[in-house]
């Protein structure tokens, strides 16, 4: 079936049985990478992907903002994270030429086409329910034939964070 997309950068193409086709087309994203020593990495993320829309560029203007917001995390062949980053899509106006970051550890990156399957959830990223998606998803894509890259996983909001009802998907990037 065919759905409407959700945001700038991830489009819906269909539904499965128990998760949704979705194109990330090639586009610049900003992004950093989470440091796991302090005591809420994905709030200090954000707060840098922020100061970066709202001036912290070297070109010193206010980049709209955007949904979803985007934490990769990056899997060793056992299955655990061995790194994390947050990324935010770069608003239209600036896709073709965006603003460097003037904070090193943002940095602006061209992300290729991506094909990936997503399962919603209506709860929060750090909800022990919420990687259990993966695993739910994993299942469904099996069950249809579906291959995808074990070495990376998506967690994707497209609300704010830890602000009010949460709209968010367990991805997992096709092969």
């Amino acid at each position: 079936q065919k759905v409407r997309p959700l945001s700038s950068g991830i489009n819906a193409e269909y539904g499965g049985c128990g998760y949704l086709t979705r194109y990330i087309p090639k586009a610049h994203w900003i992004s950093t990478e989470l440091d796991f020593s302090v005591p809420d990495p994905l709030r200090e993320a954000y707060i840098r992907l922020q100061r970066y829309r709202s001036k912290n560029n070297d070109a010193g203007v206010r980049i709209p903002s955007t949904r979803p917001t985007v934490t990769w995390e990056t899997l060793d062949a056992d299955g655990n994270v061995v790194g994390a980053k947050m990324s935010m899509y770069v608003s239209s106006e600036f896709q073709d030429v965006p603003p460097a970051s003037t904070d090193p550890l943002v940095i602006i990156e061209q992300w290729p086409d991506y094909t990936v399957y997503s399962r919603s959830y209506g709860g929060y990223l750090e909800d022990e329910l919420f990687d259990e998606q993966f695993g739910l998803l994993e299942e469904a894509l099996s069950n249809q034939g579906v291959e995808v890259d074990e070495s990376a996983r998506i967690k994707v909001s497209f609300t704010y964070h830890r602000y009010g009802s949460q709209r968010t998907e367990a991805m997992l990037i096709g092969r």
